[in-house]
């Protein structure tokens, strides 16, 4: 469930991020712009989890929130 986000801004600095509520691995990920806010996000799907099970789950992240909400991934919708 651990996270580290690249920067292609930055060549590609790391920067640790907020664990994930599920762990998984062999998932995708992407950015988008969530056209409310117009901010990107960065969502990750689908995967297996630790127990080594298919999981259909998302989950999203603002990587820079509002500073009076905590920064963390939240489960969307599939």
């Amino acid at each position: 469930n651990q996270v580290w986000i690249a920067d292609p801004t930055k060549n590609f600095e790391l920067k640790k991020g907020p664990s994930l509520q599920e762990g998984r691995y062999f998932f995708s990920c992407a950015v988008f712009q969530d056209p409310d806010s117009l901010f990107n996000k960065i969502v990750v799907a689908g995967g297996y989890n630790q127990s080594r099970v298919d999981t259909n789950s998302v989950e999203i992240l603002d990587p820079f929130p509002d500073p009076t909400i905590s920064n963390k991934w939240e489960y969307g919708k599939y």
